[in-house]
């Protein structure tokens, strides 16, 4: 959205009113309406104040616009530019031209586009929605996908001796949990005190080591969507990740026991 100047005596402006004297009844009220249509055309669509023929016959502040315009030219508010068209007189004096528009917005846009790095939430995804590299991490050296095993079993997404990712994958589900997931299925934030963090950080560094980042989303997405009405630990409660963690076992075996009977 743009904005323009208009002179706050515009309504009872000479050639305003001069204009009205040349349309007769209620002829200062059409000269304004069209001249006022006009400005708001030349801001929006960036034509440094041309009003081109075509376009006018569109114009629906007045029933005749023709007319009204050829009695703002006779007065000089507007001009001709040739037998069709016409340009707002003095227009540029009083308003930003159309490469100082767009020079601006793309300087808001780069703005915005940096506050918004500096501060967005990190949530362990990229923009298209894949898991960031920082998560994939562990995933990429090794040399085969972890298998999915059953419930039973203990699921690790990391290979023997590889611990020094934990801390960076469990911050990074931590931020997914709390921007991402709680928010899609609970429907509201999940704003934890600091102590309350500290906790969840510690549980997910827990559960990195047990499972994958794809079956902890699923698993946390499944904790998430429990009804109140199920379990009395959950009702009215803000479901935290060490909550998800004492949780762990019974929703892996109930996911993959599912899968195993496919």
């Amino acid at each position: 959205m743009s904005w323009l100047r208009i002179d706050d005596g515009l309504i009872d402006h000479p050639k305003l009113l001069e204009a009205g004297d040349l349309l007769g009844e209620n002829g200062v009220a059409l000269a304004c309406g069209l001249y006022v249509e006009g400005l708001t055309y030349a801001s929006r669509k960036l034509t440094d104040g041309k009003i081109f023929g075509s376009v006018l016959k569109t114009f629906h502040s007045v029933s005749d616009p023709i007319s009204v315009a050829n009695a703002l030219v006779s007065v000089g508010l507007w001009d001709k530019t040739d037998d069709k068209n016409y340009a707002i007189h003095d227009y540029l004096e009083f308003n930003d031209s159309a490469k100082a528009v767009k020079k601006r917005r793309l300087t808001e846009r780069d703005r915005k586009r940096s506050v918004r790095r500096v501060s967005a939430p990190d949530t362990g995804r990229t923009n298209d929605g894949h898991l960031a590299p920082i998560v994939r991490l562990a995933r990429a050296r090794s040399p085969t996908p972890t298998p999915i095993v059953k419930s039973t079993q203990k699921i690790r997404s990391t290979t023997e001796g590889e611990t020094d990712d934990g801390c960076e994958r469990a911050g990074a589900f931590c931020q997914l949990y709390r921007w991402t997931l709680y928010p899609d299925v609970q429907g509201v934030a999940y704003t934890p005190q600091q102590r309350v963090e500290i906790s969840d950080l510690d549980a997910a560094e827990r559960l990195t080591r047990s499972y994958t980042d794809e079956q902890l989303e699923e698993m946390a997405r499944f904790f998430l969507a429990i009804p109140d009405d199920r379990d009395k630990f959950l009702k009215n409660k803000k479901r935290t990740v060490t909550m998800l963690l004492s949780y762990a076992e019974p929703i892996a075996k109930n996911l993959w026991g599912q899968r195993d009977r496919k």
